[in-house]
């Protein structure tokens, strides 16, 4: 099952409906061809009430690179990261709660591109990947062009220096420690896919 955030609300593509988790009250829509399917994430995002979409088809893999021949596909990279009291790093960008990562450069491998835009974005250095947290997709567009980002997320740790900076140049204002477990107050005031990686790191306080 794939789960992408369309304007911040989750689209489930998936080969059987009832693996999704929300699917209670949500529209349950049979993928038929890509014409289709933009009519009804244009139906979505002009919906407000509707918390989330699912789009079905025997072959997942199948429906996901469909579901991407709308979209330009932007490859990007970024870290939640610890120090040695067990403190997780949050960002605020542009009044919200964030966490630090950026666009791959070209070729460029998605731990190589997390280390060095957590690194530019916070100002720290001597940054070490634990592990893999997860992949997340989310859509925007960029001059009119709809796009569609994958983020990779690695759990981090801070080796050397835990006195952050923020990028003023990318519109970071704040770097801040938080002792986990996140509480919900971060939740509401953050990007939906950044509260599913908070949540899969278990750092989500309730």
């Amino acid at each position: 099952m794939y789960k992408v955030f369309y304007n911040n609300r989750p689209v489930f593509l998936t080969n059987q409906a009832d693996t999704v988790p929300e699917v209670s009250g949500l529209r349950v829509i049979p993928f038929s061809d890509n014409k289709s399917l933009e009519k009804e994430l244009d139906y979505f995002e002009r919906n407000r009430k509707e918390k989330g979409l699912v789009f079905t088809y025997p072959d997942e893999e199948a429906l996901f690179k469909r579901f991407c021949q709308s979209f330009q596909q932007i490859n990007a990279a970024g870290g939640l990261v610890r120090d040695n009291a067990g403190r997780v790093l949050l960002i605020k960008r542009r009044g919200v709660w964030d966490l630090p990562k950026g666009k791959l450069h070209r070729d460029e491998p998605a731990e190589t591109g997390a280390l060095r835009e957590v690194g530019e974005e916070t100002g720290l250095d001597h940054l070490v990947i634990e592990k893999k947290i997860t992949d997340t997709y989310h859509t925007y567009l960029s001059g009119g062009t709809p796009c569609l980002k994958k983020t990779t997320w690695y759990l981090m740790q801070a080796a050397g220096n835990t006195s952050p900076t923020p990028q003023t140049e990318e519109d970071i204002t704040e770097v801040q420690w938080f002792v986990p477990p996140i509480p919900q107050e971060i939740r509401k005031a953050t990007f939906a896919s950044i509260a599913d990686v908070l949540r899969k790191a278990e750092l989500l306080a309730g």
